[in-house]
């Protein structure tokens, strides 16, 4: 009975039982599907104990720029003892940016630490993939192809060296690109704490530094010596000048050459160079220098001299390319510059697109361009200038004097250049106020000629990333300038041709003016057609009054001002009594013209007068004449200084004829309709009295008439 009362609690303990049971094995199944892999699903790890117990290196980068490595990487490092870092390792590895790309990335590569030699392959350590990615560099050290080249049983393994280099070289005709190639070479070839490649310049006769490897306080400190080596100067230079390999196992003793760059920033002991020779044209050097004495060795310059004849060569292709290259490029730019020339016809536009395309063609910051000015005999700048505000070509004015250094420039032509614009020279061509307010460094200037006629002048300054003009700069601006000056003897065929055209209408509006009965029309016309042309801002025509004995302006035809000022300035000393009168255009008949006004001491009466009131510098005056009679003159005038030329003056003579005939014309007219109106009016008095004599016989009434037809036909009070 006991059991059969317990019997349901026992089965709903075995149904909780067995429902606990089915969530576990529920569990289980979703942690199986979505829980941790086995270790057995990982990839495979690099083999790095096995590295280390072959006796290689291995170095690991972890977060943070902190350094991993085991006994042997230790041991190539030389750390004894202390913690690697980063920037002690790069400092005792050649190449150093080899080393930090395989620290970033999979790779391999031949590398120098310190006196060793090793290979190393870097590989991604199978970590997970939502951590950053991490690398292990595995190094192998290797014997020196120099040192293979030496062994008769592994020379094959330095001749591989030797192709992999000549590959390398062979693998672009970027002149840079040869050039890292080169120094990658050695780094697999030799051992050494500095290499320098230097490419001789032929032109400035020097060679500069084009790469370096090692050391890297060293090309800044070259940078501060003068960045060049002149023939005989340093190793550089003596082996420039002698054209022979240089080997030195101890610096310190010996005597026959000194190095440019030595003492306790740079105790090297050891040095290795070659000069770069592809035939008899020197390309440039390769040096090498360790801080241990006699690092060096026979077979050391043996090796660098087969790697150096490749070399040369492939420097010399580079260096050939790079040259095409430049003169595709500047004949790209001299067409565009053409293009951009013919595109527009407005000047403002015309010198902003001619500076830009000049500046992007010499790669330098600052380009302008300068006008010759006929009047002045002078060099202005027309803004805009490329890289300086307007105010600086606005302001910029070279005066050509007699002897000076600009007028010499200007007659003898070329171009002319400087590396220091705090030279004398620039003072002498008048460029120091140029130089202060743009801040150049380097000046090249260029005279734009066809043939011997001289229009202007190129100028840019300042090249982008430093250093001075080249023969080469000197020799494509040139080509820049004789290809503006061709331009603007189009340009300025063109604006004389349309000049003429708008003379000619003009000329063609004023004579059919002119023809017309309106004498205020045609005047006022012909000043504003005349102002249009000649640029004046003022302007009048005075006539003689024969009768009142005295010239007066014409009130249609002032211009620029009221007539009632005009009055009031030419009021006094226009009579023809007056003593100035003598001296008057119109009685002399002779144009006159003047720039300097105000400093001109031909101006008297009332043309000083004219100056002084109005305060104008340029003027320009020509007589109205017909036939022998002088009928008056035209002034017109311009504030600023030398605006008219002598062109201008004969436009306005012919200005002045046909406004003479019309004058003439117009008083002719005048005068015979009023002599036929008084011989009309004479033959009627005379038709009435003869009328009244015929009627009658008295002779009071008949001297009556007589009197009244007198008065009437005399207009006598």
């Amino acid at each position: 009975m006991e059991l059969t009362a317990n019997l349901p609690t026992a089965l709903g303990a075995l149904a909780l039982g067995a429902a606990l049971l089915g969530l576990l094995l529920l569990s289980l199944r979703w942690f199986r599907a979505h829980g941790p892999q086995p270790a057995q699903h990982l990839p495979s790890p690099v083999p790095l104990a096995a590295a280390a117990g072959g006796g290689a290196g291995v170095l690991v980068a972890e977060p943070g720029g902190r350094l991993v490595a085991n006994a042997q990487a230790r041991a190539l490092f030389d750390l004894n003892g202390d913690q690697p870092t980063l920037s002690l390792v790069l400092r005792q590895t050649q190449p150093s940016d080899r080393l930090l790309e395989l620290l970033a990335g999979e790779g391999q590569a031949s590398l120098s630490i310190g006196s060793h030699h090793v290979e190393a392959t870097s590989h991604r350590l199978p970590l997970p993939a939502s951590g950053p990615p991490r690398y292990v560099v595995v190094l192998r050290e290797t014997e020196r192809a120099a040192d293979l080249f030496q062994s008769g049983d592994q020379g094959g393994a330095a001749v591989r060296v030797l192709a992999d280099i000549n590959r390398a070289l062979s693998a672009s005709l970027d002149l840079d690109e040869t050039c890292a190639a080169i120094l990658a070479g050695l780094a697999q070839a030799f051992d050494f704490h500095l290499a320098e490649l230097n490419l001789w310049d032929a032109a400035a006769q020097v060679l500069r530094p084009a790469r370096h490897t090692g050391d890297q306080d060293y090309p800044r400190d070259l940078d501060q010596a003068g960045a060049a080596y002149r023939l005989g100067e340093g190793y550089s230079g003596w082996l420039a000048a002698n054209r022979r390999p240089l080997l030195i196992e101890k610096v310190s003793t010996h005597t026959e050459s000194r190095p440019k760059l030595y003492g306790p920033d740079f105790p090297f002991e050891a040095y290795l160079g070659v000069p770069l020779l592809a035939g008899d044209e020197l390309v440039g050097t390769l040096e090498l220098a360790h801080y241990q004495a006699a690092a060096f060795k026979t077979h050391d310059l043996d090796f660098l001299q087969l790697i150096a004849g490749q070399a040369a060569v492939a420097l010399r292709n580079a260096q050939r390319y790079a040259a095409e290259q430049r003169r595709a490029s500047e004949l790209a730019g001299l067409t565009d510059i053409t293009r951009a020339l013919e595109a527009t016809a407005d000047p403002r536009e015309l010198y902003g697109r001619l500076t830009a395309d000049i500046a992007r063609v010499m790669g330098v910051e600052l380009a302008g361009l300068l006008v010759y000015n006929p009047r002045t005999h002078t060099l202005e700048g027309r803004p805009p200038f490329h890289g300086m505000p307007d105010i600086v070509a606005e302001v910029l004015r070279l005066p050509l004097n007699p002897a000076g250094a600009a007028e010499r420039l200007w007659r003898a032509g070329g171009a002319w250049q400087t590396a220091d614009a705090a030279a004398p020279a620039v003072d002498e061509l008048g460029l120091r106020d140029f130089v202060q307010a743009t801040g150049s460094q380097t000046l090249l200037l260029a005279v734009i000629a066809n043939g011997e006629r001289r229009q202007g002048l190129l100028q840019v300054a300042n090249k982008i990333g430093g250093g001075p003009f080249t023969a080469g700069d000197v020799q494509r601006l040139g080509a820049i300038a004789a290809q503006v000056a061709t331009i603007f003897d189009n340009v300025r065929l063109v604006d004389q041709a349309r000049a003429r055209a708008d003379e000619a209408e003009v000329l063609g509006a004023i004579a059919t003016a002119s023809a017309g009965a309106n004498l205020d029309d045609a005047l006022r016309l012909a000043m504003e057609q005349a102002a249009r042309l000649l640029g004046f801002e003022l302007g009048m025509i005075v006539l003689l009054d024969e009768a009142r004995g005295e010239l007066a302006p014409h009130p249609a035809s002032v211009y620029g001002g009221t007539v009632e000022e005009a009055l009031r300035v030419t009021r006094s000393g226009l009579g023809a009594s007056e003593p100035a009168f003598a001296y008057s255009i119109t009685r002399t008949r002779r144009p006159f013209i003047t720039g300097r006004a105000q400093r001109d001491r031909r101006l008297i009466g009332f043309y000083r007068q004219l100056s002084d009131h109005f305060q104008v510098n340029s003027a320009l005056a020509v007589p109205l004449v017909v036939g022998d009679r002088s009928l008056g003159e035209i002034i017109v005038v311009a504030r600023a200084e030398n605006v008219f030329t002598r062109a201008d003056l004969r436009l306005l003579g012919a200005i002045g004829s046909l406004l003479a005939s019309a004058i003439e014309r117009v008083r002719l007219y005048a005068a015979t309709d009023h002599n036929l109106q008084l011989r009309v009016d004479q033959l009627t008095a005379l038709t009435r009295v003869s009328r009244e004599i015929n009627q009658t016989l008295e002779l009071e009434r008949i001297l009556r008439l007589v009197y009244a037809e007198a008065l009437r036909v005399t207009r006598a009070d």
